[in-house]
């Protein structure tokens, strides 16, 4: 299982998506971190409507993972990983150490709230 952050400094989770510049990847096996690589998405095309540019960058970015955990994501690029088969969880926990251990542990809160709409 591949559980993927967005981040701009690799430690905490980047409260807008959008302004991230890497996404950590932690590849977990029996509930253990076994890998944690660094996607660099500094690459990023500009924004490009719903079917080309940054959305799909990003959805190609996420397409082995089985979860991404985010502060902040707009409602529409949040609807699409989730229609590519990756499960999106929004949270409050800062730290991607954090989230990890409490999706582990099955205490991570998803907070739908922290969607937001494109016009933000």
């Amino acid at each position: 299982m591949k559980i993927a952050f967005p981040t701009r400094d690799n430690e905490t989770i980047s409260r807008h998506f959008g302004k991230m510049t890497a996404m950590v990847v932690i590849d977990l096996q029996d509930g253990n971190g076994i890998d944690r690589e660094i996607r660099d998405m500094t690459s990023m095309p500009a924004c490009g409507g719903a079917d080309n540019g940054r959305p799909t960058f990003i959805v190609g970015t996420l397409n082995d993972c089985d979860v991404v955990i985010a502060n902040g994501i707009g409602m529409p690029l949040a609807e699409r990983i989730g229609n590519e088969g990756t499960e999106v969880i929004l949270t409050r926990t800062p730290t991607i150490d954090g989230a990890l251990e409490a999706y582990l542990d099955g205490t991570i809160l998803h907070e739908p709230r922290l969607a937001h709409r494109v016009d933000h």
